[in-house]
């Protein structure tokens, strides 16, 4: 044989058992537990059937299979992943959220946990959470997931309140021993808002909105023996809305808010008779402002959420303060199901607490059904960060809501609203003595609105 050819496949076998060692040891690194691990015949078993189970795609069984090695002690990076995973694509979100956290605590810059991590807190409504690990990824791929999914929207809200407020009015009765009455009753109104949130950067969002309300209104004074004046006038109001939300780490967060409103009405009643303006009083016509300032504090966990918050507001030049706290559940470990439980307390002598009670499910693929009820006045009030102030003059005994949303598109959500309220209206009267008395009648209100939100991309 030709001793040039004998050397060149001696040196042909060397370079490949250079190779196949290299390559063997890599495999081995890359598949060597942390230092606490069991490494026994049980870590080879739980290694070898997980990664079966992984290509085979039996997420059931890879779950039950990754929970039991874990429990067990075999808690190592491969299996913390295989785990999630398999909660990932069987769609249990908070529960492949435990895992994947659980993971990249071994390994921060395995990008595959990176991207079903993200995924998941997108997946339980926690985008703010989402956004911050893009900031902790490699720059070029936590830029793409930032720019795919974390997107600014506009959103559009508008429709109709239709109420009985002058009906139930005009059919309240004073008796014969009564000289004067005033009564104020709502009419219908119109509500429409629109906003912006801007994602400013992968811990800072922007929310900012302008509304406006147009209330119509009826006023009616009886003076007994001498006249019944009645009249239509209207109260409108702007409200503009500012809301910073920072992020602090992938529990906690921080949202501020404050909204400013400016009502302006006009006197509906004036008459020519000196005598009878001195029974109207004095004049109601003018401008004035109100505002909320204050923000709440969020901790998040895979399956709950916890809220608290407080706020300061000015109605009518009257100063007071609110507290509030709201828990969010997931039992499903997805929104498929959601609970939101919030209880409100307001500094005022009467009905200083407020109960509201929300829940929302998936009706069918990409749209939800929400409904919820209020028990408590909320007259006076803020609500959803300061999103809603509530400065109407009736009380509220209850509202019962429900909301309809579906994602059209990657881009279109719309939405349709129902609300009903169960309210309460003041009627002030002089008695046969000439003392001020108060009485009051029930009205409900009903706001139909629709809406969408579009999704910059």
């Amino acid at each position: 044989m030709n001793p040039y050819k004998v050397f060149n496949r001696l040196i042909i076998v060397f370079c490949l058992l250079i190779t196949f060692s290299v390559k063997s040891q890599n495999f081995r690194v890359e598949n060597i537990p942390s230092a606490n691990t069991k490494v026994d015949s049980g870590y080879s078993y739980y290694e070898a059937l997980s990664l079966r189970l992984y290509y085979e795609q039996k997420w059931d069984s890879l779950l039950m299979t990754g929970r039991e090695a874990i429990d067990k002690g075999y808690d190592y990076f491969y299996m913390q992943v295989r785990t999630g995973a398999a909660g990932y694509y069987l769609g249990k979100y908070a529960l492949a959220a435990r895992y994947l956290e659980n993971a990249k605590k071994l390994n921060s810059s395995d990008e595959f946990t990176n991207e079903l991590l993200f995924m998941s807190y997108l997946y339980t409504g926690r985008d703010n959470h989402a956004a911050l690990l893009t900031g902790k990824m490699p720059p070029q791929r936590g830029e793409m997931l930032y720019r795919s999914y974390i997107k600014p929207s506009l959103y559009l809200e508008f429709g109709p309140v239709i109420t009985n407020g002058r009906q139930s009015a005009k059919h309240y009765k004073e008796t014969d021993s009564v000289n004067f009455s005033e009564k104020y009753a709502d009419d219908k109104a119109i509500y429409s808002v629109v906003g912006w949130k801007q994602p400013v950067n992968h811990r800072l969002s922007v929310n900012t909105a302008i509304s406006y309300l147009d209330f119509n209104k009826y006023r009616e004074d009886k003076i007994r023996f001498v006249d019944s004046l009645t009249g239509n006038y209207k109260v409108s109001q702007y409200e503009f809305y500012l809301s910073p939300s920072f992020t602090i780490n992938r529990r906690w967060s921080l949202s501020l808010a404050g909204r400013m409103t400016s009502t302006r009405l006009t006197e509906p009643i004036v008459s020519q008779d000196s005598v009878v303006n001195l029974y109207l009083g004095n004049p109601i016509a003018g401008t004035w402002h109100d505002f909320v300032a204050g923000g709440e504090v969020l901790y998040s966990s895979n399956y709950w959420k916890l809220s608290a918050g407080g706020w300061y507001l000015s109605i009518n030049d009257k100063k007071s303060w609110q507290g509030s706290a709201s828990v969010v559940l997931l039992p499903r470990g997805n929104l498929d199901l959601y609970t939101i439980t919030t209880l409100t307390y307001r500094d005022r002598a009467t009905q200083p607490f407020i109960f509201t009670q929300r829940a929302g499910t998936k009706v069918y693929k990409r749209s939800w059904l929400e409904v919820s009820g209020t028990f408590g006045n909320i007259a006076g009030t803020t609500e959803y960060n300061g999103q809603l102030f509530n400065n109407q003059v009736n009380k509220a005994e209850y509202r019962l809501s429900s909301l309809f949303f579906a994602d059209v598109s990657s881009r279109l959500r719309i939405m349709v609203r129902y609300q009903f309220i169960r309210n309460v209206s003041d009627i002030y009267f002089l008695d046969a003595g000439y003392i001020l008395q108060k009485d009051a009648y029930n009205f409900n209100s009903h706001t139909i609105t629709g809406g969408i939100t579009w999704f910059v991309l």
